[in-house]
């Protein structure tokens, strides 16, 4: 008998974790996510495989420091896989979400018990938020992966398992480098190190214990973080302190009284956190890819405004319940404590970053988060189960009846498909000829077209991304004008003034068009000159 319960729940994972991944790969080339940020990994990668460089940086941080190019070598491998087209990344987006589903399952079960991991992966599975981040191959879709590996190497670590200190190391390396986000789990590690030393008996330990495990388990950690800083030291040394340089910037801004993109409060600092996890139940708006991963701040804030406050009030109520079940439930007091630990580590992170530092608090940067997050609502879910299973039912139903719809029904305004079919045509109209190459929208524009260029045989003399991206291409802009000007069309929903008269100004130079989706190609006669301001 229990031999067919294993079973059961083995089928029963298997076939959630094959579900999560095709509802991610279904209709991948419409709605996959290609603009600026990606575009550059698309480059960087592209130079690796065809130029041979290998980069000591990786990508930038709002601190104006880049971070070590872990991220960039895995991201540049699967692209040459690819043939370096970028939606080999939306298979290894899934395939990552797999592995996601595997281990939150793992690590729920550790936690509690596997039908806390069951249900998890199920919330996992079905979420349309989390679908909307793990379509989108980015730093964050690493972030899952990394709190949950850092939870479970936690766990084990306070079982006296000294190993998990390489895991715990190496995962917050590598999150740390690929997006710094991820720095609330080294807030979170250093939480709960600093508990063991000051009470390791809540863990079980003896004071004894405590110096031998802890002292081991910092010593490997520390260690492992100052060796993935070599390549960042290599180029500082190679660029005489250039990347060091940059945390000055950000000081600097910092006295100005410089302002992220969004307004920032402490209210909005204390709200960020319900708000955003609130989402991942159920996204209230259009199902719009395009708008779900805009910056723009009408965008941005607009998704959080969208929560109503009465799911604010269930997610705190969900804190409250976590926090009361540890106080009363003594076999899951070390697993609750280790979860509470995380979403306060959390909290300390946005006050720090959100009011302290003043920066843009994005809903995705708790994208480490969202995993832990499923494990509580599993739990609450499981709890209730004992008293009623239908009420437990009902609830994971409701879930799945609520955003199954709109994971079938997303669709995205600048998906990947519209992009490649409109520069491809731009390439077949302009035949032979140079061209030069411009996009113009208020908060679409950085689209990632001058790479699809590229990919697809044919580059641009001259474009708009020129100032930033002359570094990565095999060939400089060209110094003079060509008579033929590529102008795309990424218009917001409500468009500027600016916008609309700087299309009417293309449209009387207009020699053809072509609508793909939203994105309007236009072919422009520049023989005159009229349009070099740009490049």
């Amino acid at each position: 008998m229990p031999k067919k319960v294993i079973t059961g729940f083995t089928w029963s994972l298997i076939l959630l974790v094959g579900l999560g991944v095709w509802l991610r790969l279904v209709r991948l080339r419409e709605l996959f996510h290609f603009t600026y940020d990606e575009e550059i990994i698309a480059f960087v990668g592209k130079r690796m495989w065809i130029n041979g460089h290998i980069p000591l940086i990786g990508g930038v941080t709002p601190q104006h420091v880049h971070l070590a190019p872990y991220f960039y070598w895995f991201s540049g491998l699967i692209l040459g896989l690819g043939r370096l087209s970028p939606l080999i990344w939306g298979v290894a987006a899934a395939m990552l979400a797999g592995m996601v589903m595997l281990v939150l399952y793992q690590t729920g079960r550790s936690l509690f018990n596997k039908r806390v991991g069951l249900v998890a992966v199920i919330f996992y599975a079905f979420s349309f938020y989390q679908n909307i981040f793990d379509r989108h191959y980015w730093g964050l879709i690493f972030a899952g992966l990394v709190s949950l590996s850092c939870l479970y190497s936690l766990q084990q670590i306070l079982r006296g398992r000294i190993l998990f200190a390489w895991v715990l190391g190496l995962a917050l390396a590598f999150g740390l480098h690929t997006d710094p986000s991820t720095l609330i789990v080294l807030i979170f590690a250093i939480t709960i190190f600093l508990i063991y030393i000051k009470k390791p008996q809540l863990f079980g330990l003896s004071e004894s214990d405590k110096h031998l495990q802890i002292g081991k388990s910092i010593k490997i950690i520390i260690g492992i973080l100052l060796i993935s800083l070599l390549p960042l030291v290599v180029f500082d040394l190679k660029h005489n302190f250039s990347n060091i340089r940059g945390f000055g910037q950000y000081i600097q801004e910092l006295k100005m009284g410089k302002q992220g993109v969004i307004r920032t409060t402490p209210l909005s600092s204390v709200l960020f956190l319900p708000q955003t996890l609130a989402r991942t139940m159920y996204v209230f708006g259009d199902q719009d890819l395009a708008k779900q991963y805009a910056y723009c701040p009408q965008y941005a804030q607009g998704r959080l405004e969208a929560v109503p406050s009465a799911v604010i009030f269930g997610v705190l109520a969900l804190f409250i319940y976590l926090i009361y079940e540890y106080q009363t439930k003594s076999k899951d007091k070390s697993s609750l404590g280790l979860v509470l630990a995380l979403f306060f580590a959390t909290y300390v992170g946005i006050i720090l970053y959100g009011v302290a530092a003043r920066g843009d608090l994005f809903d995705h940067y708790l994208a480490a988060l969202f995993p832990i997050f499923y494990i509580s609502l599993a739990y609450l879910v499981v709890q209730l189960s004992r008293k009623s299973k239908w009420i437990s039912v009902s609830i994971v139903t409701v879930f799945i009846v609520f955003n199954l719809p709109k994971v079938g029904s997303m669709y995205h305004t600048y998906g990947y498909q519209d992009k490649e079919s409109a520069v491809k045509w731009a390439i077949a109209q302009t035949g032979s000829a140079d061209f030069a190459l411009d996009v113009i929208g208020s908060c679409f524009r950085f689209n990632g077209y001058r790479y699809l260029f590229y990919l697809y045989g044919k580059e641009p003399v001259k474009s708009y991304v020129d100032a930033n991206f002359t570094h990565l291409y095999d060939q400089p802009p060209a110094q003079t004008h060509p008579k033929l000007l590529v102008v795309l069309t990424n218009p917001d929903f409500v468009e500027t003034r600016a916008y609309l008269e700087e299309y009417e100004i293309y449209r009387q130079k207009l020699i053809r068009s072509q609508k793909f989706g939203k994105i309007e190609v236009m072919l422009i006669d520049n023989s005159d000159l009229t349009f070099v301001g740009k490049f």
